[in-house]
């Protein structure tokens, strides 16, 4: 099943980035799919049983101790708007559009 092989893919990138587990995320149901020129995004959500603050502190002090550090920092976005105040892949805007859209 390659939509299995991706969810191992993806989880390994989030330890990889984030410094976190597995076992410290839950993934979320379903896909996602944005499309823009040239590409193609898959995303599926996870989330952490932490308050926002706490998993950015968590996250933050784990990058820390990473062999190659590929993140420059951890934001919270709570509105669509938040978005225009950070630098981000072109797919992630429309992605968080929709997802803060639902809510």
């Amino acid at each position: 099943d390659v939509f299995a092989l991706v969810q191992v893919f993806c989880v390994g990138e989030l330890a990889e980035e984030t410094g976190l587990a597995e076992t410290e995320v839950t993934v979320g149901e379903g896909w996602d799919a944005v499309f823009s020129p040239g590409r193609v995004a898959f995303m599926r959500p996870l989330t952490i049983d932490l308050p926002a603050e706490e998993a950015r502190a968590l996250m933050l002090s784990r990058m820390k101790g990473l062999e190659e550090q590929e993140l420059d920092d951890i934001v919270i976005l709570r509105r669509a708007a938040d978005c225009d105040r950070h630098r981000m892949a072109p797919f992630m805007k429309p992605y968080l559009s929709h997802i803060f859209a639902q809510d």
